[in-house]
């Protein structure tokens, strides 16, 4: 009996043991370093995660058995494009680097870790000598950082009752979240729409005023830092076809806009100025569709009519005074 008890403790002691690593959160390993016999890059304060941080020192070593005499060592970050971007590096069997996040270029980069809120990173060394065969080691890292800078793209325009519906999408690479801002070019504050999920990357604008031009930008959060677009502008396209028709009569100026041979009546103007050909701005006029306003303090010559309607769109007509 004594001797089956023997057998079976360690067989317990197995099966408790594999009970004791069935663990929800997996076991973080720390980095198995290379023995100076082997050839390889070793880091001067390794992490589990090999994660290098922003204003930290980082010295890599090549350790390796041969008299190599020749090194090249690269510390490079990776673009989506696999295209590599320098860091810092070196000819000699070491290398230090030392980087400042905001320094960092605004690339389209290359993502990893979790919600791929991390850059990829790699550190290389070419190694080779008299009569030795040329050797390369690696060294994979990530660098926390913001968002890559997010695309943004009108997806509709669409006109109803009087009223304009846009709807646009945004994505970017990083991004646990979004921030959609938007506003009229004659607004003061711009709205802002906050998008929780990085899975929503559609939205739509209801009840816009078809005679007003808007710009729209979309803002990528993530725990690093974020990162805006470039501005998109949305409107109403103005009507095909339509014209700056001008009447003058004596010292007196009309404007109209035609269609064909039908005039357009139910457009609203930003502004009406009248330039020189040299373009000097002469006057400037609060004048309405259909409204006669004087000119009698022009010169004689000729003079570019400039009428800006509320969407920003701007139609232009020489005429002789």
């Amino acid at each position: 009996m004594k001797t089956g008890l023997l057998f079976q403790l360690p067989i317990l002691s197995v099966i408790l043991g594999l009970s004791a690593c069935n663990t929800d959160e997996p076991i973080k390993k720390a980095l198995v370093e290379p023995t100076k016999t082997e050839f390889g890059i070793t880091l001067s304060n390794p992490t589990s995660e090999s994660i290098l941080l922003s204003d930290s020192t980082y010295i890599f070593q090549l350790h390796c058995h041969q008299d190599y005499t020749n090194f090249n060592f690269n510390i490079e970050l990776i673009k989506s494009d696999s295209v590599r971007y320098t860091l810092e590096n070196s000819l000699t069997k070491s290398v230090i680097l030392k980087y400042l996040v905001d320094k960092l270029p605004n690339e389209q980069w290359a993502r990893t870790g979790k919600d791929n809120a991390y850059i990829k990173g790699i550190v290389s060394c070419f190694a080779t000598g008299n009569n030795i065969e040329k050797k390369t080691a690696n060294y994979n890292f990530m660098i926390p950082y913001k968002p890559n800078k997010p695309k943004l793209a009108l997806i509709d325009t669409t006109t109803t009752s009087g009223k304009m519906r846009v709807t646009i999408g945004y994505s970017a690479e990083g991004a646990t979240g979004y921030k959609i801002g938007y506003a009229a070019y004659d607004d003061l504050v711009i709205k802002y729409i906050e998008v929780a999920s990085k899975k929503d990357t559609i939205m739509s604008f209801d009840s816009l005023n078809p005679l007003k031009r808007y710009t729209i930008t979309a803002t990528a959060l993530n725990p690093f830092g974020n990162t805006e677009s470039d501005a998109l502008v949305v409107y109403k396209e103005p009507v095909s076809g339509m014209a700056l028709s001008v009447t003058k009569v004596g010292t007196t100026l009309k404007y109209q806009f035609a269609l064909g041979t039908q005039y357009v009546t139910n457009l609203d103007i930003n502004s009406v100025r009248i330039y020189d050909t040299t373009g000097n701005l002469k006057m400037s006029v609060n004048a309405g569709i259909n409204q006669v306003f004087s000119i009698a303090d022009l010169t004689t010559g000729y003079y570019l009519l400039k009428v800006e309607l509320t969407n920003y769109q701007i139609y232009s007509k020489v005429f002789a005074r």
